[in-house]
């Protein structure tokens, strides 16, 4: 049976901090940094630029110090990419699905179709140009 794991009370406390921080750069008010002066938005900004490294950083740190030994760095990287894989194509269909819903909605299933097509038949026809048309501007 595994040992509990016991918290770290810094770690938390700067999780708390790094989460205000990334609500922080993604507040609306925060969008206005101007990079050419040195207002409070621009400082605000560098200083909450902290918080994606110091998560990862303490990810690994965590990850690392659960393995036992040197052995255990495969198994366990393997059944947390299982596990984040999941989670991620569980949060991929459900943000694939919420704007199909809505084109439906909105303008009818053969919308969506016709969208669907518009982006597959480039590839079909084999007409490159098209293709790299599509994919540097869009529909």
């Amino acid at each position: 049976m595994p040992s509990k794991q016991v918290r770290i009370e810094s770690i938390d406390a700067m999780r708390v901090l790094a989460m205000l921080a990334v609500i922080q750069i993604h507040t609306p008010w925060y969008s206005k940094v101007n990079v050419t002066s040195l207002d409070a938005a621009t400082i605000a900004d560098q200083l909450a630029r902290f918080a994606v490294p110091f998560f990862f950083v303490i990810s690994g740190y965590l990850w690392a110090s659960r393995c036992a030994s040197a052995g255990d760095y495969w198994p366990r990287s393997v059944a947390t990419s299982k596990r984040v894989l999941i989670i991620f194509c569980f949060w991929s269909l459900i943000y694939a699905i919420g704007p199909s819903l809505y084109v439906v909605r909105q303008e009818g299933l053969d919308s969506l179709i016709a969208n669907m097509l518009s982006v597959v038949s480039p590839f079909d026809r084999g007409n490159i140009k098209q293709t790299l048309d599509l994919l540097q501007y869009g529909l």
